[in-house]
C-alpha cells in the first residue's frame, strides 16, 4: 500500500526517525539526571532505614548544656538533631579543624560561626 504513495512512505520514515531522536534524547537525559543524583543520600543512611538504626557521628547526649541552648536558640530541637561525619567534613571546611576540635571537645561555637557552619546543618 504504501509502494503507491511515495509520500505516506517519506512522512512515515521522518516520523519514525523523529521518534528515534526523541527517544535517544530522552534516554541521555534520564541517564545524566541519574548519574548526577545517584551519590546524594538523604540524612539517614539507607543502612539505616533498613536496619532501623541510626548512628550519628556525634551522639546528643555528648553535647554541653551550652551547645544545646545555642541550638535551640537557632530554632533547631537538640534532642532531634544527628550530626553526621559529612556534616563534620563541611564543618571542617567552613571553620577549620583546630575550631572543630575545641568545638567537639565542647567549647560552645559563636554566633558567626553558627552562621558561617549553618548550610552544614
Amino acid at each position: 500500500m504504501l509502494n503507491n504513495h511515495p509520500a505516506l512512505k517519506n512522512f512515515f520514515a521522518v516520523v519514525g526517525m523523529l521518534f528515534l531522536f526523541l527517544l535517544i534524547v530522552f534516554v541521555i537525559v534520564v541517564g545524566i539526571l541519574f548519574s548526577k543524583f545517584k551519590n546524594i543520600s538523604p540524612n539517614p543512611t539507607p543502612n539505616s532505614i533498613t536496619t532501623g538504626e541510626y548512628n550519628p557521628a556525634i551522639p546528643i547526649d555528648e553535647l554541653t548544656e551550652d551547645q544545646k541552648k545555642l541550638l535551640s536558640t537557632y530554632g533547631i530541637d537538640p534532642s532531634t538533631i544527628s550530626i553526621t561525619d559529612a556534616q563534620i567534613q563541611c564543618a571542617t571546611k567552613v571553620l577549620g579543624q583546630k575550631r572543630i576540635q575545641e568545638i567537639k571537645q565542647g567549647d560552645t561555637p559563636t554566633l558567626s560561626e553558627m552562621i558561617k557552619a549553618k548550610s552544614c546543618l
